[in-house]
């Protein structure tokens, strides 16, 4: 009896040819910009990624990055700062024991760079300012080539002069541009305007300026502190009120006193009076009384009443 013996082989695994999802892509910057080639690869083992320029190999520096994501599969190779010398051909080679497969694209690098039309990522704001005070409008803008800007009074150009100054600073394509108008007047108030233009296009923002007059804002103040005034006041005791209107004269020259008023002495005249003989009435006190009492309102002096009461005596 004859047996027949079965064997197994065990296979081994199959790996699995690298292949690109996404492969990179030619791009075009400006000379100094950074640079970004990024592929997405799939296969089995995880496949070894070699970057080429010009069909040479490519290592590491500190302005060359290389890195991979394994949970995504995600190549990338950065450039920092890309010049002249970094344009040309780049590759993207991925392997593994299946095989390999590669991705070319282009990088092209411009002197003066790419072009872009004007656009503002900080538009002018609204502004109130009191009379005499600086007023400044600022605004930020992309634009490539560095555009031409112009600066418009109530849609007429700012002339250049000690009193209004205009600035601009340039960073590659990010733009920025202020006004400054020294010592703000009524007639500087209305719209401004800021026009930015080059090659490409052209782009503007608007806004206002109000100027308010001192003398209004002092008025203002005044009604302010004095609604302060009238729900804080409490009036304050009689005695005290006198007491600081005395105090308001004490820097104050004397006033002149008037003179004072003598007071009125009395006059004591002892004199010597006969009674009359007989027992008929005498007239004569009733008469120097009433002829004493019209001295008195005559005005005249002692002196002469007492004269006359020594005569009439």
């Amino acid at each position: 009896m004859s047996t027949t013996s079965t064997f197994s082989l065990k296979k081994e695994p199959v790996g699995q040819k690298p292949t690109f999802i996404q492969p990179i892509s030619s791009c075009r910057v400006c000379s100094g910009e950074s640079v970004r080639f990024q592929a997405r690869v799939s296969g089995m083992p995880k496949p070894e990624i070699l970057w080429f320029h010009n069909q040479q190999l490519m290592l590491p520096t500190t302005d060359i990055v290389f890195h991979f994501d394994e949970s995504t599969g995600t190549a990338m190779l950065i450039i920092v700062d890309a010049f002249l010398e970094h344009a040309g051909q780049y590759s993207c080679k991925a392997g593994n024991s299946a095989g390999e497969a590669t991705c070319t694209a282009t990088l092209t690098v411009t002197a003066e760079g790419k072009t872009l039309k004007p656009s503002f990522t900080q538009k002018l704001k609204f502004k109130s300012v009191l009379e005499g005070d600086p007023a400044v409008f600022q605004c930020k803008l992309v634009a490539c080539p560095t555009p031409a800007m112009t600066w418009f009074h109530n849609n007429r150009p700012i002339p250049k002069d000690l009193r209004r100054i205009v600035t601009m600073e340039s960073d590659m394509h990010i733009h920025s541009s202020s006004l400054e108008v020294r010592d703000v007047r009524e007639r500087d108030s209305g719209s401004y305007k800021v026009f930015a233009i080059n090659s490409e296009g052209s782009a503007e923002s608007t806004a206002s300026l109000l100027v308010a007059q001192r003398e209004e804002q002092n008025a203002k103040y005044l009604d302010f502190l004095r609604n302060i005034e009238a729900e804080t006041f409490q009036p304050k005791s009689v005695t005290t009120l006198k007491e600081a209107a005395r105090e308001q004269f004490l820097g104050d020259p004397p006033l002149e006193q008037p003179e004072p008023i003598p007071k009125a002495t009395s006059i004591n005249h002892s004199y010597t009076h006969k009674e009359p003989q007989d027992s008929r009435i005498d007239t004569k006190p009733n008469e120097q009384l009433e002829e004493f009492q019209a001295m008195i309102a005559k005005k005249k002096s002692p002196e002469s009443i007492i004269y006359v009461l020594l005569c009439d005596g």
